[in-house]
């Protein structure tokens, strides 16, 4: 198998950034191939919960079919496609931040041969929109809630 990482420190901590990181319908607002969702797509996904996945590669389009495998909120979340492609989710506390990872395991359907569908860059590219919508959703919760 063959992937890529996304690393990236978050001003909140690890229970508020799970449940903005792993609402599925705001994945096309910050990783660069992902276009659409289906499924699970407006809460924290849980174990069993599936997403669909719409994202567009170098090579064109391609659709995930993801089950969620694992689910341990604020630390750990794994899903696992149909043809073996894992992601895993890690939320690490450090002080009041967050580091969190996504490390995505490519897999493939037996017989095929599939180009890399994200590399270091297009994960790294990544980084400032996922960082960026998760700070900006938890200031306005934290506003909102300062504004009572």
């Amino acid at each position: 198998m063959s992937g890529s990482q996304l690393e990236v420190v978050i001003d909140g901590p690890p229970d508020q950034v799970f449940d903005v990181v792993t609402i599925a319908g705001l994945w096309p607002q910050w990783h660069a191939l992902s276009r659409a969702v289906a499924g699970v797509t407006e809460r924290p996904f849980q174990l069993g919960d599936r997403i669909y996945e719409f994202i567009r590669t170098p090579a064109g389009p391609a659709e995930l079919d993801y089950q969620v495998v694992e689910c341990d909120r604020s630390r750990r979340a794994r899903m696992q496609a149909e043809d073996g492609t894992v992601v895993t989710y890690t939320f690490e506390s450090r002080g009041d931040m967050t580091v969190f990872r996504r490390v995505l395991e490519l897999g493939s359907a037996p017989g095929t041969e599939r180009p890399l569908p994200a590399s270091t860059d297009t994960e790294q590219s990544s980084v400032p929109n996922l960082k960026a919508l998760v700070e900006n959703i938890l200031w306005r919760e934290h506003k909102g809630r300062a504004l009572r």
